[in-house]
């Protein structure tokens, strides 16, 4: 993860607070959003911007060509170029996002506005190597695509561009654009605080996704609709500014590693099953599209171990390689980029049946070559395949042994036994692993009440292997 180089890095700060036409209201809170996030851009302690690459533009004028202007400034950033918008949003009779100047008339709008085609299209043409696109209007949705029923969705998907990580505000009301006597509109204004002072659970940087994430819990808290993103894989290391609220490790008080809980009690609360867990990923869209949902249950602990890296794995196969690391981080793996990429091989390897073929997995015994795979057998190679899919995912060993004890807890013992015993066939598994593991074997052999689990079927030897979930 890495902050802008201050010398090849640029931002542009627009905010239409006042309007000509009567019939746009006054927003007079724009100004000191563009202020304040200029302040924290420039910090040497925030954002690191050099001053004088950061430009303001408060209530600019389409006549002043304001458009102009802003694309010539996008044309000169080489590392990191960061576009923010707060004012009006308008849409046009095809649904297409303009952005209000100061002015705009509302019933000429189309001829007196920035169209977002256009900020997207100075964006894209940009050499920045990271672009960032944070629209805080009405309608802000859609900002970054084709129109979609929620107007988050439709303003993200109209400003989405190679590189590019966008945010959208996306109120569906002017009340819930502003607040009379708050100094920030409710969006920028949460925005502002989090990068200014930080958060206390993420590291020294503070990734965009970190910041979405805390902006949507407080939006939620506050009842107001909740921000949008879409990314590419190229911003998924950037941070915006350094954490405030990071503790660095030499100061953090120690802290004793807590016991294992005995695996015939749950570890946790366990809120979602496996039917849960189907029922999500069987509503996830194909096709690349970017659904928050799923990547915010991918980093949820009310999930079990399992199901999360099935959400992984959907995100990967969907090419959401940011949300798809930015969960693996979650379970404190050394290198998200390099366990991302283990399980995406080892999924193609477990289709092609490459899998089977490796001298890392004591196997030999349950896949011959040649020979026919027996139902026990079978059984025996679905607990390898999800034991291969843990140890891809390069997680630790208490949450590899989380996750066979909350397969357990929610009826499927025996699924968690296989797995337990596929953990043991890997070659390389640390001594620490193996210990937990049999003791698990040893507890649940002595007698885990209500053995209901059903085992599954495994797949063939060429087939594919998913989590019980």
């Amino acid at each position: 993860m890495r902050l802008a180089d201050p010398e090849k890095s640029k931002a542009i700060l627009i905010g239409a607070a006042q309007y000509d036409d009567p019939e746009l209201a006054e927003i007079a809170q724009a100004k000191a959003n563009v202020e304040d996030l200029a302040a924290i851009l420039a910090d040497p302690e925030l954002g690191g911007f050099l001053p004088g690459n950061v430009r303001t533009m408060v209530n600019p004028r389409h006549k002043e060509d304001a458009g102009l202007q802003i694309a010539r400034w996008c044309r000169t950033a080489t590392d990191t170029l960061v576009v923010y918008y707060t004012g009006h949003g308008l849409v046009d009779i095809n649904g297409e996002l303009l952005l209000a100047t100061s002015d705009t008339i509302e019933a000429e709008k189309e001829y007196r506005s920035l169209r977002v085609e256009m900020l997207r299209r100075a964006v894209n043409q940009s050499d920045a190597k990271i672009k960032i696109f944070i629209v805080d209007c009405c309608y802000s949705g859609r900002a970054f695509g084709q129109t979609m029923a929620n107007e988050a969705s439709g303003v993200l998907d109209q400003i989405e561009t190679t590189g590019t990580c966008g945010l959208a505000s996306a109120p569906r009301h002017l009340a819930s654009l502003f607040v009379e006597g708050e100094r920030h509109t409710v969006f920028s204004g949460e925005l502002i605080t989090v990068l200014r002072e930080g958060l206390p659970e993420e590291g020294s940087l503070l990734s965009l996704f970190a910041v979405y994430r805390e902006l949507r819990r407080r939006m939620r808290k506050r009842e107001h609709p909740e921000p949008k993103i879409v990314h590419s894989d190229s911003v998924s290391e950037f941070a915006l500014v350094r954490n405030q609220s990071h503790r660095p490790a030499a100061d953090a008080p120690p802290r004793a590693a807590a016991p294992l809980p005995p695996p015939s009690r749950p570890s946790r609360l366990l809120v979602h099953t496996v039917a849960d867990a189907d029922a999500l990923v069987s509503g996830f869209p194909r096709g690349g599209t970017t659904n928050t949902e799923l990547a915010t249950a991918a980093m949820h602990p009310a999930w079990p171990v399992l199901a999360r890296l099935r959400f992984v794995s959907e995100l990967a196969h969907a090419g959401q390689k940011f949300f798809a690391e930015q969960a693996l981080r979650e379970f404190q793996v050394p290198d998200a980029a390099r366990a991302f990429a283990s399980v995406k091989r080892l999924h193609r390897n477990l289709h092609s049946g490459r899998a089977w073929v490796t001298a890392e997995w004591d196997i030999g015994e349950l896949a011959p070559d040649g020979a026919e795979v027996t139902d026990v057998a079978a059984r025996q190679l679905w607990g390898v395949a999800m034991a291969m899919l843990l140890a891809a995912a390069e997680l630790p060993t208490p949450v590899r042994i989380q996750a066979i004890r909350e397969l357990a807890d929610l009826g499927h013992p025996d699924e968690a036994e296989l797995i337990a015993r596929g953990m043991l066939r890997d070659r390389r598994a640390v001594p620490a692993l193996i210990a937990e593991v049999k003791t698990f074997l040893r507890q649940a052999a002595a007698g885990t009440p209500d053995r209901t689990g059903a085992v599954r079927p495994a797949p063939g030897r060429s087939g594919p292997a998913e989590p019980p979930t």
